[in-house]
């Protein structure tokens, strides 16, 4: 066991970011902080985070009711090297202990209520990934993953090792790590972690002028006909959104043939920021069946 730094490798938490399957963090975003280029998030005053922290030891308790299986909270977040790939780090959230499978790892989440339907029949790919990265670094052949829906509902799930898996991975990983020592950056995607990265990064201009690489010109292509498609089909949704409130006129509601219905209401807002000052607009949504 070492002490807890994640910023000197890759953590267990950081492999679906690193392989790009993470819903709310770029390889570019992991890659930017890794290097120190750009601070982390701030999370300490998320009242989400606050929660997940403080529940964490009773949703381990829990599994362990549930399941009959002995568990033993890593209370000390101790953190496990790979014994081969120094760079690569887990920090689990408990260790469990089964008569038959004997020792493995769990991995415990307090999950949002709206997220509960990704949980259903098994656990997210995050999260899937998250546990092989903690069975890679400490060599355990299984674990699992529990997930506390809602605050009121446990859903759990047991998980082999996959090794063709984590030894693809970690070729992967490996070539991101060099890219941390390195300070290369990854190619940029198009997710909305790392549009908002570089906005951290480059806050501002300095005036200077520089020559682009050659294959900007392959970007300004793509990018014009992205706009141009996206002025096309902005049309086409306006258009479609004007027929409905032809049709819909003064009423409220419209019902479909199918059931479906759309609704037109008066939207009041006022404005703090101007006295007196009210905005009135109808917004039109589509309602369930």
């Amino acid at each position: 066991m070492v002490a807890n730094d994640r910023t000197t490798s890759i953590g267990a938490s950081d492999w679906a970011a690193a392989l790009g399957v993470c819903p709310w963090k770029s390889p570019f975003q992991l890659w930017a902080e890794k290097t120190g280029i750009a601070e982390p998030s701030d999370l300490s005053g998320v009242e989400r985070i606050y929660w997940g922290n403080a529940l964490e030891a009773i949703i381990i308790a829990r599994f362990g009711m549930v399941t009959g299986r002995k568990v033993e909270h890593n209370i000390g977040a101790k953190v496990t090297r790979h014994p081969e790939r120094p760079f690569l780090t887990a920090t689990l959230d408990a260790v469990q202990t089964d008569e038959v499978r004997g020792v493995g790892a769990l991995e415990a989440k307090n999950v949002d209520y709206w997220v509960g339907p990704k949980w259903k029949d098994e656990a997210p790919l995050w999260v899937q990934t998250q546990l092989q990265g903690q069975l890679a670094c400490t060599g355990m052949p299984w674990g699992s993953m529990a997930g506390l829906i809602g605050g009121n509902r446990l859903e759990h799930y047991d998980a082999e090792r996959n090794d063709a898996f984590i030894e693809a991975a970690i070729d992967k990983l490996a070539f991101f790590w060099t890219c941390v020592l390195d300070k290369i950056p990854p190619e940029p995607d198009g997710s909305i972690a790392t549009a908002e990265c570089l906005k951290r990064l480059y806050p501002k201009d300095d005036g200077e002028i520089i020559a682009l690489p050659v294959e900007a010109e392959a970007w300004d292509r793509q990018l014009i006909v992205c706009k141009q498609q996206r002025k096309i089909w902005d049309d086409r949704q306006r258009e479609q959104e004007n027929l409905f409130k032809a049709a819909l006129g003064t009423a409220t509601t419209g019902v479909l043939p199918d059931g479906s219905r759309y609704t037109y209401k008066q939207q009041i807002v006022n404005h703090k920021a101007k006295e007196a000052y009210v905005s009135r607009y109808r917004v039109l949504r589509r309602a369930a069946k």
